[in-house]
């Protein structure tokens, strides 16, 4: 694999960064960030992978409950983050 190739998924790589930044730092705000990312492309796509594959045209029920269940999960992540509180009291 040559570096052009690599670099031709930055958004991965840039992903993977903040995973391990998030997990040595503790900042739950970009695991909130996952989930809602997660969320918004599941919807983009029509299509949900949670454990397996759902589509949104077999199983409307399951899929909206999918997405409801990233979204919320995002919030969580949030309001679990001591910075995101903070900021908002702060304002």
């Amino acid at each position: 694999m040559n570096v052009p190739e690599i670099m031709s998924k930055w958004k991965t790589l840039l992903a993977l960064t903040m995973a391990f930044f998030a997990l040595k730092f503790h900042l739950l705000l970009i695991w909130g960030l996952f989930c809602w990312f997660w969320g918004w492309e599941n919807l983009r796509a029509k299509e949900a992978f949670f454990v397996e594959r759902i589509e949104l045209k077999e199983h409307p029920v399951l899929f909206t409950l999918i997405i409801i269940s990233w979204f919320v999960m995002g919030g969580v992540y949030f309001y679990m983050d001591n910075r995101v509180f903070e900021f908002f009291s702060s304002l």
